[in-house]
């Protein structure tokens, strides 16, 4: 394990990616063990987690619905949206991308004033273009942003509350006691809010770096345009942390045994392999190891990444996890450099590992 420890990321890639993106907090997990780390000068910074909200926000509260038996995650989506064209599509199908709906579309698109709309009235704007679309199952995922949306309008069913409200209300009764490491937009002040209440100032939190610069989001703001669009805490993305708040927020992944978060069978269940790329929600390794290094391909492996450079993986067989935390743009050079990096670090890990 000590040659984790000793691994010299500047070697694997991590000087070129610091001269563009200075903020990282690299770590190493075994169960739910910490094995190494490695972070920057800037400790306690609020990273923006961008699309790992929906693996440890929007997928954990179906899962404590299903432990709950309120739902399967075979129900069909017109089950709980009456107005839904499609009764075949399922919750199941959302989750693992295969409804046929696209990628991503700009959402002031469809309504150039949605930013200034109540969460009420932004709902009604995304249910009459979900209305419109055409849906069909397929074996070959597309990875869908929408999908995601669409998943957050059946929880405001289930629930009779907006999406923002009934996400934040579930953060708080889950992860209250690392209420102070993680934090959410609030639309009402338009900054972020940790979940125990305190206002973040401009210089706690990062938003994506560009050559060094910060983007062009205002501060206070998070990077996903129609995550702003939709209130800032969204299905898809949303959500702000820490370190700490991140070894909170993935422990229930860590350790599939253990007892925290949801019962081991059901977390077993929706990390095995469902479809070409994807498990229930997160993602597996592909034949290219586009987000893996080369030598880890296990078909047990599944994680998830973010375009802001946050990542998090699991290798089940050696109860082995990696969470990167950067600030990255969605510059090609920049993404370049950090798939590389990201490739690198994985793979020297695992055989650090199994010396």
């Amino acid at each position: 394990m000590g040659a984790i420890k000793d691994l010299d990321l500047e070697v694997l890639g991590l000087d070129e990616l610091k001269n563009i993106t200075p903020f990282y907090h690299i770590k190493v997990w075994k169960g739910t063990r910490k094995l190494a780390s490695w972070k920057s000068e800037n400790e306690g910074l609020f990273y923006d987690l961008a699309s790992l909200t929906k693996v440890l926000l929007t997928l954990p509260l179906y899962l404590d619905l299903v432990e709950k038996k309120e739902i399967t995650l075979r129900d069909p989506i017109v089950k709980y949206l009456s107005w839904f064209p499609n009764e075949e599509v399922r919750i199941y199908d959302l989750l693992t991308h295969s409804s046929g709906l696209p990628n991503w579309i700009l959402l002031s698109s469809l309504d150039k004033k949605i930013k200034t709309k109540s969460l009420q009235e932004k709902s009604k704007i995304l249910s009459s273009w979900f209305r419109e679309q055409k849906y069909k199952i397929d074996s070959q995922p597309v990875y869908s942003d929408c999908g995601y949306w669409l998943l957050g309008l059946v929880l405001e069913s289930i629930y009779n509350k907006p999406f923002y409200h009934l996400a934040k209300d579930w953060l708080y009764h889950k992860y209250h006691r690392a209420g102070t490491e993680i934090a959410i937009h609030d639309p009402d002040v338009a900054k972020l809010r940790t979940l125990g209440g305190k206002l973040l100032k401009k210089k706690e939190h990062i938003v994506a770096m560009h050559d060094g610069r910060r983007r062009s989001y205002k501060p206070q703001e998070v990077n996903d345009t129609n995550a702003m669009l939709l209130g800032g805490l969204a299905p898809h993305s949303g959500l702000f942390a820490t370190q700490k708040g991140f070894s909170a927020l993935t422990k229930m992944w860590l350790d599939v045994e253990s007892d925290f978060g949801f019962p081991s069978d059901l977390k077993k269940k929706v990390t095995r392999s469902q479809l070409p790329g994807w498990c229930t929600g997160f993602e597996r390794p592909s034949a290219e190891g586009s987000l893996l290094g080369d030598d880890w391909l296990p078909a047990d492996a599944f994680g998830h990444w973010a375009f802001t450079g946050c990542s998090l993986w699991k290798h089940k067989k050696e109860d082995l996890a990696v969470g990167i935390m950067m600030s990255c743009s969605y510059e090609k050079r920049q993404r370049a450099l950090l798939s590389q990096f990201r490739k690198k670090f994985h793979t020297e890990v695992l055989k650090g590992v199994q010396k």
